[in-house]
């Protein structure tokens, strides 16, 4: 009976670091480099040092990321919104579970294609995920069919997938400043973006931007 307010109190919350992130990256990609921090406690961080061509995306992105958030095509589940590999830890109770997830702190009700094109994007090498991308979605789709899910084709279920994949783009942008600066977080962030935006360009995920 907890789990509704919960989630309530993490939507809201996501929904302000969208809003803080709405009006702090326009500003980067017109002159990137060092920009103020969103948290007071690491007053000044610096998004990502990445190729230029890395952020083409977020050019195009920025101006519609609140009718993105609030477009979020169905159907809709209990999402983590940061399920990564950082958060998975593996034969936990001594073996008699193969995964635990930790830090649900983003959880929100959408689409699950937004966990599946999160983790796929950010955790997999680039050279990986493209070998394997469509089968996995396959996967995840046909796991949704065989526990009941209906009317869901795979070829809306690949749709959401690339519209999805925004959201971890986001996350790799936005993230950094919220935390504190350290030399292996400024390589996890720039790899998590170039992984994200080649996984952009690969699913041609601006295309489905037009249509919002």
């Amino acid at each position: 009976m907890r789990l509704p307010a919960c989630m309530h109190r993490c939507g809201a919350m996501r929904t302000s670091n969208l809003r803080r992130g709405m009006s702090v990256l326009p500003g980067f990609l017109e002159s990137p480099g060092p920009m103020p921090n969103c948290s007071p406690s690491t007053p000044t961080r610096s998004v990502p040092e990445c190729p230029m061509t890395t952020w083409r995306s977020a050019r195009a992105f920025a101006p519609v990321i609140e009718r993105w958030f609030t477009n979020q095509p169905g159907p809709w589940t209990v999402t983590h919104g940061d399920f990564r590999l950082d958060n998975m830890l593996f034969e936990i109770r001594n073996g008699a579970e193969p995964i635990g997830v930790v830090d649900w702190q983003t959880i929100l009700v959408g689409p699950g294609t937004v966990d599946v094109s999160y983790f796929i994007g950010a955790s997999l090498p680039t050279e990986v995920r493209r070998a394997s991308e469509k089968d996995l979605v396959r996967r995840y789709h046909n796991g949704l069919l065989e526990r009941g899910v209906p009317d869901y084709s795979f070829e809306q279920c690949w749709n959401n997938y690339r519209y999805s994949a925004f959201h971890g783009y986001f996350m790799a942008t936005y993230a950094p400043l919220l935390v504190q600066r350290t030399e292996r977080g400024d390589a996890m962030f720039a790899l998590w973006v170039e992984r994200v935006a080649a996984q952009l360009r690969d699913l041609d995920s601006l295309s489905v931007l037009a249509q919002i």
